[in-house]
């Protein structure tokens, strides 16, 4: 439902995969390491230009524009949002890391 804070259980699943079951996210868990290994990957994404994000990111805005983006929920998946902030071409200034307990948001940090 909208405005839930927890993602409803029986629609996580990882990226990637076919398939989305319990068994998919070793029992409803994933290892602290891989978590980890999200979270670096949503901070590694900060203030690199749209150009030289992986294809597998989402892009969630684009300056003013709002994309039309599926409101499922899939552990592991990363959506950016871009600006021009000095007029170099449009980065990421936010990344939305979608995680076991629910969705995680980093910030670009000016400076």
């Amino acid at each position: 439902a909208v405005g839930d804070d927890a993602p409803d259980t029986d629609s996580t699943c990882l990226v990637g995969t076919v398939d989305c079951s319990d068994a998919d996210l070793g029992g409803d868990r994933l290892s602290d390491e891989a978590i980890d290994a999200i979270s670096q990957a949503a901070h590694g994404l900060l203030g690199r230009y749209e150009t030289d994000l992986p294809t597998d990111v989402r892009i969630g805005r684009r300056g003013t524009e709002a994309m039309m983006l599926t409101d499922d929920f899939l552990v592991g998946r990363l959506t950016v949002a871009l600006d021009d902030i000095d007029g170099s071409g449009y980065r990421v200034v936010e990344v939305i890391a979608e995680l076991p307990n629910g969705p995680a948001t980093y910030e670009l940090t000016p400076g």
